[in-house]
């Protein structure tokens, strides 16, 4: 089973990355920075990562490019809510430099589960993903009962 490690400073964003990972047949750990990635790449194996740009310890881009320097051939998927900060003038997107730094790929939060698997696949297998995500039967009944939980949510007018 592929082992993945989840960057990411936000727990919610970790647990969902892992839920998915999970249904798939990953193995996965978490850390909630850069600098407690690298102390976990030291100590385990990963067949990839997926990290956040925009952490508080140790950013993604510096994580990535120390990661770099170390496992040269490891894939990683930069993910981030915001490829342009808020306030600056629009010129640096994160998520374009990731992929520049080394990154196998770049995601844009909210991301649905088949397109990281697709990216996760794509880098595992040594290339970058190819336009959209496939279709999965698993994305179909996720997208169902978040369809369900929310028309549960919904006053009825009967």
């Amino acid at each position: 089973m592929p082992r993945i490690l989840i960057v990411d400073d936000r727990a919610d964003v970790r647990r969902a990355i892992e839920a998915i990972l999970k249904a798939r047949g990953y193995l996965s750990r978490s850390a909630e920075g850069g600098c407690q990635a690298l102390e976990l790449l030291r100590e385990h194996h990963f067949d990839a990562i997926v990290i956040d740009i925009f952490m508080p310890d140790l950013d993604g881009i510096a994580t990535i490019q120390l990661m770099r320097n170390d496992f040269p051939n490891l894939p990683i998927i930069a993910i981030s809510g915001q490829a342009v900060p808020p306030g600056s003038d629009g010129s640096v997107d994160f998520l374009q430099m990731a992929v520049k730094l080394g990154a196998s790929a770049s995601l844009h939060k909210p991301f649905t589960p088949a397109q990281l698997m697709d990216a996760l696949e794509a880098a595992t297998r040594g290339r970058r993903p190819a336009g959209d995500a496939p279709v999965r039967l698993a994305d179909h009944y996720l997208k169902r009962q978040i369809r369900l939980s929310s028309a549960d949510a919904q006053p009825r007018t009967h």
